[in-house]
């Protein structure tokens, strides 16, 4: 496997993209180094390896969930009941089919979330979940370098799943952790405990927020946790202020317009907020979500945001960069 080559000049990047955008090359684009810093594991991968994995017949995803109730409704009723039967071999085959389809879209580096908090309701043995993640981490680098992150979910009690962030992170495979789920749950005294211990442990914090709610939000998710970085942030649009704040932290907003089109966010991928937010300044980066269920790679986003949101190849080849620089020093 080729190293990584996060070090790509801002030229090469557009020539590579310039490139791809004239003969419409899905080859090309593949071969310029990117990244994927907003991803959950056990969605990265095709649809078709859940199907592999049931005894019946799965409907697909939907084309548009009519909302995230609809989205979660999906996942609870057609995907969990999979992963349960199936268990650990289940499971490993999910991790490594995401790996593998995430690197081959030429992503060099991601971050990508395993919701601990999942595996526990699932009863299955947390450490050797663990070990599979470690394991398959080791023999997809240097293709992929995967840094896992935690998965923590709001609608869980934070004191109930400290302990299993304190094993987490007693391991040394974990490098960041993402709080996600419904954003009118209030950020407790208890998740704040919990990202002021990992971060205690040197790893980066994030959160989902400003997807559903709205742009104050984020200023107070970003200061009760000390975030490093938004996944989503897209109702940040909606306030010069929370903009300002954003710009002044240096705040990364790890943005994925198909997830927000698909859950019916925005009414059309050209009415996305991302060029608005990158033009005054916010580090914008684009990620895949949930595979699984949107079935759009790194390279479709790139693509859409020539063809459909207008971006010129140099402000394009500036947000791949952007991912870049996200890659930790090893």
């Amino acid at each position: 496997m080729e190293k990584l080559n996060q070090h790509i000049s801002l030229d090469d990047l557009v020539s590579l993209l310039k490139a791809a955008f004239e003969e419409k090359s899905y080859n090309i684009m593949s071969k310029i180094p990117k990244t994927d810093l907003h991803t959950h594991g056990l969605l990265s991968g095709p649809f078709g390896c859940y199907q592999r994995l049931s005894k019946a017949y799965i409907p697909p995803p939907p084309n548009h969930f009519g909302d995230f109730k609809e989205f979660n409704t999906y996942i609870i009723r057609e995907l969990r009941p999979i992963i349960q039967a199936n268990g650990l071999k289940g499971i490993r085959k999910l991790i490594k089919a995401g790996f593998e389809r995430t690197a081959s879209e030429g992503v060099i580096y991601t971050e990508m979330s395993f919701d601990i908090s999942a595996m526990a309701a699932f009863d299955i043995p947390i450490d050797e979940f663990f070990n599979i993640i470690d394991e398959e981490t080791k023999l997809i680098y240097p293709g992929l370098w995967v840094c896992p992150e935690i998965g923590l979910n709001r609608a869980q009690d934070p004191v109930d799943m400290f302990r299993y962030i304190e094993k987490a992170v007693g391991t040394g495979i974990f490098k960041s952790i993402d709080l996600y789920g419904d954003e009118n749950i209030k950020i407790s005294k208890g998740f704040i405990d919990i990202f002021n211990f990992v971060q205690s442990h040197g790893l980066k914090v994030k959160a989902h927020v400003g997807e559903t709610g709205d742009a104050d939000s984020i200023k107070k998710t970003v200061c009760n946790l000390n975030l490093d970085s938004v996944q989503h942030g897209i109702t940040a649009a909606n306030s010069p202020d929370i903009i300002n704040f954003l710009a002044k932290r240096n705040i990364v907003l790890n943005m994925c317009p198909a997830s927000n089109y698909k859950l019916g966010l925005i009414q059309k991928t050209e009415e996305h907020p991302l060029y608005d937010l990158f033009k005054k300044g916010i580090r914008i980066t684009i990620n895949t979500d949930d595979f699984t269920l949107f079935n759009t790679s790194i390279c479709d986003e790139l693509f859409n945001l020539k063809w459909k949101m207008g971006l010129k190849s140099e402000e394009i080849a500036q947000i791949i960069r952007y991912g870049l620089k996200e890659i930790p020093v090893r």
